[in-house]
């Protein structure tokens, strides 16, 4: 079962977790439950460090 989380903001903390997110490989077993969903962001045309899959951002 997923869990799925979302983010308020795609900066220096929200780029990291969610690079975390994406690599479930050597992670906890509760921490590959987790699903991000949803991303919060001021601008959706600025550029950013990570991509996302469709309907995230």
């Amino acid at each position: 079962m997923a869990i799925g989380i979302g983010l308020l903001g795609l900066g220096t903390v929200g780029s990291g977790v969610t690079r975390i997110l994406q690599t479930p490989k050597g992670r906890q077993p509760l921490l590959r439950q987790l699903q991000l969903r949803r991303v919060g962001v001021r601008s959706l045309s600025k550029a950013r460090d990570v991509t996302l899959p469709q309907g995230v951002l």
